[in-house]
């Protein structure tokens, strides 16, 4: 379901935000932009540190951070919603940067629909003042949460639910490294739990700026999508191509010149055969998923 509600004030339900993170030079930012959630609620940002060799300072008391070896992020998660009290849980990446009224708006979305979980919108941004092509490309097509939520899913960059759901349909697959967000919200689906996309409740996500980046992004989903156990033959061919979607959202993409349009195309199809490529790797047993 698809909604864009009329935000009423928010209610005192008790918000649990999970932010996992991997030696991730943007954590302060985002942590900072946690501490200045105007929630009025009880509100608790539980950082879970995936790398514990590297330890996190993060000295406000407000925050706290939580320890976890098993590599990935979604095992991360998983430690964050063991230590959750939150009656609502939300999720952000330690590179986003969320709004200040980013929990007050997907509270009160679940409030006025009445909605199991809540797909924010996701708004990338470049960090350069002339974009690169990777950046054109990831802003065009990346973090549709509106399309996400029609499709019954979200990323967990802007997830927000309620702790319920994840009684029910339990937490997310820990074996994957990429994919566990779609993968978990399939299952909350299928078991009955509905989706609503709310607008404004926003967090910001920085748009890669290299093609390498977007490479290693692409060989990441890949091994996600292969660490899978079911229609994994399936899953191999669709890495290959790019979908209907993603064309159609370059095309329409209004901040770019339409002369940047067919590079960032070629772009689209290069990474999917990029991705298959390292797919077919993983399938035949040569390679290994990997976390970035």
């Amino acid at each position: 379901m698809i909604s864009g509600p009329t935000y009423q004030p928010p209610s005192m339900k008790s918000v649990s935000i999970i932010v996992p993170t991997y030696r991730d030079e943007g954590l302060h930012e985002c942590v900072q932009s946690l501490l200045a959630q105007d929630y009025p609620g009880n509100l608790e940002i539980l950082v879970v540190n995936n790398d514990p060799d590297h330890p996190v300072a993060l000295p406000d008391p407000r925050v706290r951070v939580i320890e976890e070896a098993v590599p990935g992020s979604y095992a991360a998660r998983n430690s964050g919603l063991d230590a959750a009290t939150g009656e609502i849980v939300a999720f952000t990446d330690s590179d986003c940067i969320a709004e200040p009224d980013w929990i007050s708006k997907a509270v009160a979305a679940i409030d006025a629909t009445g909605a199991d979980r809540i797909a924010g919108e996701v708004r990338l941004f470049r960090t350069r003042d002339f974009p690169s092509l990777a950046e054109m490309y990831e802003i065009s097509t990346g973090f549709n949460q509106r399309r996400n939520a029609s499709n019954g899913v979200s990323v967990t960059a802007n997830l927000v639910a309620t702790r319920n759901v994840f009684s029910h349909v339990g937490k997310f697959d820990s074996g994957l490294l990429s994919g566990g967000d779609i993968e978990w919200n399939q299952r909350a689906t299928r078991a009955g739990y509905s989706i609503v996309y709310a607008p404004d409740a926003i967090v910001l996500h920085p748009a890669r700026a290299t093609v390498a980046e977007l490479m290693r992004k692409a060989r990441r989903i890949a091994g996600g999508r292969l660490s899978m156990k079911t229609r994994r033959e399936l899953k191999l061919i669709r890495l290959a191509i790019p979908s209907p979607g993603l064309i159609k959202d370059i095309l329409a993409a209004k901040t770019m010149h339409p002369l940047y349009k067919p590079p960032v195309i070629l772009l689209a199809f290069f990474l999917r055969l990029y991705a298959f490529a390292c797919g077919f790797l993983i399938y035949i047993g040569i390679a290994s998923p990997q976390r970035s």
